[in-house]
């Protein structure tokens, strides 16, 4: 829908850009509002080991990080208890988890948390924060951006809008490909003349940007233009010829002494006959000439009386009317110009743009690839001087099925590490 003019000028009215622009205020003062909560979220570690006391007057019902559930229980001798600590650590430290929260023994207890993929709860929050920052680029755009496509001739000087600087085409250069499979390559010589500065040259190719001044420059297309050419006419047999012509394409020029008018309607730089016996060029580059003649007789009639392609030097002739003799037309004298077509792009919202798509692609990232994953180490003397205990307790973790996986690949270690002690 977005593409149909009469929606295009909806996205592009002040109403629907201050309309956006609300959208955009809303969403970041959501996500600054956010923030709190999210360091809340980030440093809950913290709360795990308050009092009981103090504990309850913090906790919050809704925080589901407050849903536990026990994974793991092992009984031990107590003199293994060091033992029983460095195997949960090792095991814990290969799976990626860090120590980040220690409270010393209270009444024969010691409590470890282990946190990983800590940084994922910010996932959404970076998606969030991302759409907000894309919409308000694409606003900056659409206020204070400027695009449209020019062409330049080579030789030609014209100012770059929005700078000082004077762009020149030096020379427009066409690279025919060695395989059917690419196409030509082509690129533009550029002078770029500023004020009080040293002359500059660059280069613009295909897929190659060039950046002036906050502009930005694309190699979009070229044209072939011919300037003029020459078409000499001759009797057959005769080495002097009646006239020679100074003609441009799509000109219709009078031969009075014919009484026969010419118009050279397509002109092919290299020319030949493709697969389907139609006539077209193999590249830009001048190697094969050719001009499509179109030859009225009389000079004053609208209708067609011959037509044929004519090719730098002689070439099969023509008989007219009003010539008892056959004609042959030469061409030569060709005079061409590249013009190189330029796309103009000023973005002043670019810089905000990459932000937006890095925090989209990070936080993408987080949100569909990291997960948040706690567990709290417990280790306690069951009865004192005799037995000791360790258990684990897991957090709630978004992807469940994974957790549960890691969980079981963990315990059947954590059983085989401290069988016997």
């Amino acid at each position: 829908m977005g593409v149909s003019p009469f929606f295009r000028t909806i996205f592009q009215s002040h109403l629907f850009l201050g309309y956006l622009c609300y959208i955009v205020f809303m969403m970041l003062y959501c996500s600054v509002k956010r923030w709190p909560k999210l360091l809340k979220f980030y440093s809950y570690h913290k709360r795990i080991f308050l009092p009981v006391q103090d504990k309850g007057a913090q906790d919050d019902s809704s925080d589901p990080l407050l849903e536990e559930k026990d994974v793991f229980n092992f009984f031990f001798k107590r003199e293994n208890r060091q033992q029983a600590t460095d195997s949960v650590q090792q095991v814990l430290r290969k799976r990626g988890y860090k120590k980040t929260a220690y409270c010393g023994q209270v009444t024969s207890e010691e409590k470890i948390f282990y946190e990983k993929e800590k940084f994922s709860i910010f996932g959404s929050h970076f998606v969030h924060l991302a759409v907000a920052v894309l919409l308000l680029a694409g606003i900056i755009t659409a206020w204070g951006g400027r695009f449209y496509d020019f062409y330049i001739l080579e030789g030609e000087t014209i100012p770059l809008k929005g700078t000082q600087a004077l762009l020149t085409l030096e020379k427009f250069a066409v690279i025919p490909s060695a395989t059917k499979e690419r196409a030509d390559e082509y690129a533009s010589r550029l002078r770029i003349n500023r004020p009080g500065k040293p002359i500059e040259w660059q280069t613009l190719k295909v897929n190659s940007p060039l950046r002036i001044d906050g502009v930005r420059l694309y190699q979009q297309r070229f044209n072939f233009n011919i300037d003029e050419l020459r078409i000499a006419i001759f009797h057959e047999n005769k080495d002097q010829p009646v006239t020679v012509l100074t003609m441009g394409i799509n000109r219709r020029v009078v031969v009075p002494e014919l009484n026969i008018a010419l118009e050279v309607s397509d002109f092919l730089p290299d020319f030949y006959f493709d697969e389907k016996g139609q006539p077209s060029t193999r590249s830009h580059i001048l190697r094969n000439p050719a001009g499509h003649l179109l030859i009225y007789s009389p000079a004053n009639s609208s209708s067609l009386n011959q037509e044929q392609w004519i090719f730098r030097g002689g070439m099969p002739h023509a008989k007219s009317k009003d010539a008892s003799e056959r004609l042959i037309y030469k061409m030569d004298g060709v005079r061409s110009r590249y013009a190189s077509g330029i796309k103009y792009a000023r973005n002043p919202g670019e810089f905000l743009t990459y932000l937006g798509l890095i925090l989209l692609v990070a936080g993408s990232f987080l949100s569909s690839y990291k997960f948040y994953r706690g567990l709290i180490v417990t280790i306690k003397n069951d009865i004192s001087g005799i037995t000791s205990s360790v258990s684990i307790r897991s957090m709630k973790c978004k992807n469940i099925f994974s957790l549960e996986k890691e969980v079981d690949e963990m315990v059947g270690k954590l059983n085989q590490m401290m069988e016997g002690l």
